[in-house]
């Protein structure tokens, strides 16, 4: 072997031996220290030329990998160095840590600026238009709530005239006896049919004046005493006629009424006297006859029949010591009024009389008494 070769040969060997010490330190990184390296062996001094050998080739030989890997492998072992200790060094000063700083307030958010709404340009069509659309509902409306208001009333006034809608009707319980008006508007009256029309007693008229006579009344004084009805009958007082010839033409036309109701006298404004009352004093005188005359005839004192315009002028401030029959179809007499019956309904219809068409008018009894009493204070000759 020339110096040549050795050269080569022992690079090379350099080169491998390094590869491993690279390998070593990898492993032992791994437990936390670092192997040293080996050292590295003594160079062998190169052999003496042989002068016979063939003649060495300038050529870059080519180096044998395994071989020198091989020669590190059967590499004796090199004993590690003493373990040194690594260089002391000064702990670090601990850092300063500031106090915490107390947390200022945060500064309100300002308002956020609103944005300025674009004026848009009116459109002058689309406004005329709406304005007229509302217009137009609006007389609608109204037109529609007018009509609703005559229909309501239309219904209520109709409800009203067939006597099927009324406004003050006492009730069964608290006015149990109840009677009926009896004219010649009624046509022919079937008593037995009549009778039984939720009512106790009926008045039928007689006369009016000094010289009228109701066209029924020879045909009703006969059926209404054959009825189950207690039957009484009035008269209509006329202003202008003398009380006393008023009370005899009654008296001439009715008879005799023992176990009948008390006659009554009906005070009412008709005809010119509704826009011309007659005066007081006139009426007082009148009425006092025909009352005198009644009493001395039958021995008790005729019921006076009048609505709310006579009451105040003629009866309340001369006879209201009087049995009273106050008419009044909206509102119940006055509690402190000394009344015995109260006519509220003027529009009632039903069976047991020819006209179907007309009404008659309903009367009750005092609030809370029952037939015994009434008959105690209105029949002639109860015991």
């Amino acid at each position: 072997m020339n110096k040549q070769e050795f050269d080569l040969n022992e690079k090379a060997r350099q080169k491998i031996n390094e590869q491993y010490e690279y390998a070593d330190e990898r492993v032992s990184g791994s437990e936390g220290r670092i192997r040293p390296k080996k050292a590295a062996a003594p160079a062998k001094r190169p052999a003496e030329v042989n002068e016979t050998a063939p003649p060495v080739s300038h050529d870059k030989p080519a180096v044998n990998r395994t071989d020198g890997i091989k020669r590190a492998e059967k590499r004796p072992a090199v004993s590690e160095p003493p373990h040194r200790e690594p260089p002391h060094r000064e702990p670090e000063p601990e850092a300063h840590i500031p106090p915490p700083k107390e947390k200022e307030p945060k500064p309100k958010p300002k308002p956020k600026p609103q944005p300025v709404k674009k004026v848009r340009k009116p459109n002058l069509k689309r406004e005329q238009a709406r304005r007229k659309f509302w217009r137009i509902y609006r007389r609608f409306a109204v037109v529609i709530i007018l009509l609703g208001t005559i229909y309501f009333f239309l219904n209520v006034g109709f409800l009203y005239y067939r006597g099927q809608l009324w406004f003050n009707e006492p009730r069964k319980r608290d006015y149990p006896v109840r009677g009926a008006i009896v004219t010649s508007s009624l046509g022919e009256m079937d008593w037995a049919e009549f009778q039984y029309q939720m009512i106790t007693f009926a008045y039928v008229r007689a006369t009016r004046g000094t010289k009228f006579i109701d066209e029924q009344y020879s045909v009703n004084r006969p059926g209404v005493d054959d009825s189950r009805l207690w039957a009484g009958f009035y008269h209509e007082f006329d202003f202008s006629e003398d009380g006393t010839e008023q009370a005899e033409h009654y008296i001439n036309t009715v008879g005799d009424l023992y176990g009948e109701l008390r006659p009554a006298v009906k005070l009412t404004l008709y005809g010119a006297y509704k826009l011309r009352m007659r005066s007081a004093e006139k009426v007082r005188e009148q009425l006092n006859q025909y009352l005198d005359r009644i009493k001395q005839e039958y021995g008790r004192r005729a019921v006076i029949m009048c609505d709310s315009d006579c009451y105040e002028k003629y009866i309340k401030p001369y006879f209201s010591d009087q049995t009273l029959w106050l008419i009044d179809h909206f509102n119940e007499p006055d509690e402190n009024t000394d009344w015995a019956l109260w006519e509220y309904n003027p529009r009632v219809r039903s069976l047991g009389y020819s006209n179907s068409k007309e009404y008659y008018s309903v009367v009750v009894y005092r609030h809370g008494k029952d037939i015994t009493n009434f008959r105690k204070n209105f029949e002639i000759g109860y015991e």
